[in-house]
């Protein structure tokens, strides 16, 4: 043990053509966090109110060291106007890092014009004959009785809102 203890120990510590005289700064991601009471799941964000004005959307969404922007499904910025299913959240950290980019699903809006009408539950019933294709955060949206299936009874909760008798919740 005594002999380990006086003995000497080398150390190579490699050093590089071109590097920094200085030691790199930070990243700018280290206090980064997002707060939000809507829920991201994968690449779709949901929970959104019927008729909320992007800049409310925008608003409700907190991020420390970052940035929140809505573009609508063309990809061009939206600051103002309904949100609607296919409109696109995208979330950045001052750093530059993108952390998320998100479809917005409002449940019922098909079209993703930000109502939910009898066009919508057209939609659906096109759908289940094959004569319409819907994909991504629509066929999202079409499940409006949040069962985990395309039916007719989407179809019918979609109707039912429209006409005022049963409203579909979007917090799910």
């Amino acid at each position: 043990d005594e002999e380990r203890q006086n003995s000497s120990i080398v150390f190579k510590i490699p050093v590089y053509n071109n590097m920094p005289a200085t030691p790199c700064t930070k990243t700018g991601d280290e206090n980064f966090a997002v707060k939000t009471d809507y829920k991201i799941s994968g690449d779709q964000v949901s929970g959104i109110a019927l008729g909320t004005d992007a800049a409310a959307m925008i608003g409700n969404i907190a991020v420390t060291e970052g940035k929140t922007y809505l573009l609508n499904a063309s990809g061009a910025y939206k600051t103002s106007g309904a949100v609607a299913t296919g409109d696109i959240l995208k979330i950045w950290t001052d750093g530059g890092r993108e952390y998320a980019s998100c479809r917005v699903v409002i449940w019922g809006d098909v079209s993703g014009d930000g109502k939910i009408n009898s066009a919508d539950a057209l939609s659906v019933q096109l759908y289940m004959v094959g004569r319409k294709s819907l994909s991504d955060a629509y066929l999202t949206a079409a499940d409006a009785s949040g069962d985990g299936k395309i039916s007719s009874a989407d179809a019918l909760k979609i109707q039912l809102h429209a006409v005022e008798r049963s409203p579909i919740n979007q917090v799910r």
